[in-house]
């Protein structure tokens, strides 16, 4: 991996010393994508304050066109799927966001929308985490996080029941659960 330069120090993003990965030569088309909660009245600004390294970052590779920006504000996901559209027509070949959870609300949603652009052979590179989604060496980081999110996944869909059996009195106690496990 080389070690370049990336942009000013701030506390949110790699800085000088963390080698960024070596994107191919064949990245010419770029875009952002990033997520916010719900819309304000203030967005306009706040909105181009985290992009702003996002664009600096692009500007530092010569042979990189920025195509656009990909908004999505709370539940919504046109961004993304107008996004997913112009890389399946080819127009976008490398994605930036800032971290991963501005790609998606959801763990699991965030390697399924890497599946979703890995299938239009679109990369993501991950600025927080410094990792891209197409890098051989990222891959084994990003499976060890998707099976962890799929864990997560997993024990939130049996936790949600259980809680609200609890809210609604159901609920057994701690000597209750052993018998019934022969503990």
């Amino acid at each position: 991996m080389a070690s370049k330069k990336i942009y000013d120090n701030t506390s949110h993003f790699p800085t000088d010393s963390l080698p960024i990965p070596d994107f191919p030569a064949d990245i010419h088309a770029v875009a952002i994508y990033n997520r916010f909660g719900e819309r304000s009245q203030d967005s306009v600004y706040s909105d181009e304050v985290p992009m702003r390294p996002m664009r600096l970052f692009i500007l530092e590779h010569p042979s990189w066109n920025y195509i656009d920006k990909y908004i999505d504000y709370g539940h919504s996901n046109s961004a993304f799927d107008r996004m997913l559209k112009d890389c399946r027509d080819k127009k976008i070949d490398l994605v930036i966001t800032a971290c991963a959870s501005k790609l998606a609300r959801d763990s699991v949603s965030v390697f399924d929308r890497i599946h979703m652009l890995q299938e239009c052979s679109v990369g993501v590179y991950f600025m927080s985490e410094n990792l891209y989604s197409l890098d051989e060496n990222h891959a084994m980081v990003l499976s060890l996080l998707n099976a962890l999110a799929l864990e997560e996944n997993y024990h939130k869909s049996y936790a949600i029941p259980q809680s609200q059996r609890f809210t609604e009195g159901e609920y057994k106690t701690a000597d209750e659960i052993l018998s019934e496990t022969g503990e």
